[in-house]
């Protein structure tokens, strides 16, 4: 527990500060930083392979994201995100049944950081052998870019994992949808000056690795939408 908290402290001294969105946002270039930050920020499977239920049941850890932010440069205020957005997430997972895990996670709002967003996933494994499973995974969650966008996320996943004893790889298909707010007003960013809502849909992919020592395990990963969007993660199985 205390690595994962001097890691948070860490991480979080690097993420980049005051994000904000350029103003006079059109229709098409809100749907376009939807697709990048909207279904970027979406719950995403980092979890060790095999249920929580076969463990003790209870996992900890602060993951680091990073969503390339390139394409929507021009749409971006600020400098230090213009390429590439981190943040840091914290995600508590816990064992329901033998099979079954469900997974909680956030970024708590810091006015200096200008991003929140918190969210669920429910992981099922439709089938668990000794090296290799098949998972079912639904999730939805909402982030906050700096009171100018608020998206909704929703999506669902199969994964399937193979791996033994220290090392496992897992590889992840499905779907994932944002509806986001952009906020209007003459403190907005929409060129009409009243609020809009978008809506953006995508196929999700995902790849990534996990490596096992003792309770602890390191995560990294990579989930494609739009764009794609790199994660590592610490965690503690206790």
């Amino acid at each position: 527990m205390l690595v994962i908290l001097n890691t948070l402290l860490f991480l979080s001294f690097y993420s980049h500060a005051e994000f904000n969105l350029a103003t006079g946002l059109t229709e098409s270039s809100r749907i376009e930083v939807l697709k990048v930050l909207g279904l970027g920020s979406s719950s995403k499977n980092v979890s060790t392979m095999h249920p929580l239920g076969t463990d003790s049941g209870l996992e900890v850890a602060i993951a680091f994201e990073f969503i390339n932010t390139n394409p929507i440069t021009q749409f971006i205020a600020d400098e230090d995100s213009k390429n590439i957005l981190n943040y840091p997430k914290i995600i508590i997972g816990k064992g329901l049944y033998e099979n079954t895990d469900l997974f909680f996670h956030f970024i708590p709002y810091t006015a200096t950081f200008g991003i929140s967003e918190f969210g669920s996933l429910l992981r099922f494994n439709f089938y668990k052998g000794s090296h290799f499973v098949f998972t079912g995974l639904i999730h939805a969650n909402s982030a906050n870019f700096n009171n100018q966008l608020v998206s909704r996320n929703l999506g669902g996943d199969l994964m399937f994992g193979i791996g033994q004893g220290w090392f496992s790889f897992f590889t992840t298909i499905g779907g994932a949808s944002s509806s986001g707010k952009f906020v209007g007003g003459t403190q907005g960013v929409t060129d009409t000056l009243s609020g809009e809502t978008e809506e953006v849909q995508s196929l999700h992919t995902a790849v990534g690795s996990t490596l096992k020592f003792s309770y602890y395990s390191l995560t990294l990963s990579m989930d494609h939408y739009v764009e794609p969007v790199y994660t590592v993660k610490l965690s503690a199985i206790f």
